[in-house]
């Protein structure tokens, strides 16, 4: 090899050294990290009693106040499907449970459990407050009735959230992880009276409501 050659693959390995070295910096110092997931919301509690498991997405972004420290705000959605009457076992005049989908949005706090300087695993943790806008298909208001007339929920409560994931930053700007979030839903009991007839008794005392997206993010950092 000439001299000449072996100098410029010196100065080629060493150009690559520095810019991969100046890119992991820069990955470090950023303040701004945008996530985009999705998965499977599963309804917990009452909300089980109703309503399967169903898709699940979201999106968040985060301020870094330091390494390990960030506030964020977040926007997700439930799409839960209404149990059949035959899933129920009840009597509820032939009529399924509407479809439901569920709306979240809110703000808090995120930190990250590992050194970012120490490993390229990641282990963060987040909670926040918010409100989450419940919206139903329509269903029958009486079943009493001869021809039962239509009605639909649709209202937004506070609610509350927080999870926690597990990842890798496998590029400077792009980590992957996967784990889960917990939904807590203030309700009002008065607004799900309604839901009774379709298994009499088992829902006009729902005074809150809970879901559980397992969820798989990449989060991009800018």
């Amino acid at each position: 090899m000439s001299k000449t050659k072996w100098l410029t693959g010196v100065i080629v390995l060493g150009a690559l050294g520095l810019s991969l070295s100046a890119t992991r910096a820069r990955a470090q110092d950023n303040r701004i990290t945008v996530d985009a997931r999705g998965g499977y919301a599963i309804p917990v509690a009452d909300a089980h009693v109703l309503w399967k498991a169903g898709p699940n997405a979201g999106i968040g972004v985060a301020y870094w106040l330091n390494s390990r420290l960030a506030v964020r705000v977040d926007g997700e959605a439930d799409f839960l499907s209404g149990k059949s009457s035959a899933d129920l076992g009840a009597i509820s005049g032939g009529f399924d449970v509407p479809n439901l989908k569920i709306y979240h949005f809110g703000g808090g706090l995120e930190w990250l459990a590992l050194d970012p300087d120490n490993t390229m695993w990641r282990i963060n943790f987040n909670v926040g407050l918010g409100g989450s806008h419940l919206k139903t298909d329509d269903y029958p208001a009486g079943l009493t009735e001869p021809t039962p007339s239509a009605a639909n929920l649709s209202k937004t409560y506070w609610s509350g959230y927080g999870g926690g994931r597990i990842g890798y930053q496998f590029h400077p700007n792009i980590e992957f992880s996967i784990g889960g979030q917990i939904h807590y839903i203030l309700t009002d009991h008065n607004d799900f009276v309604a839901f009774g007839q379709f298994v009499p008794g088992g829902a006009a005392q729902w005074n809150d409501l809970w879901t559980f997206p397992i969820q798989g993010e990449f989060t991009f950092h800018f």
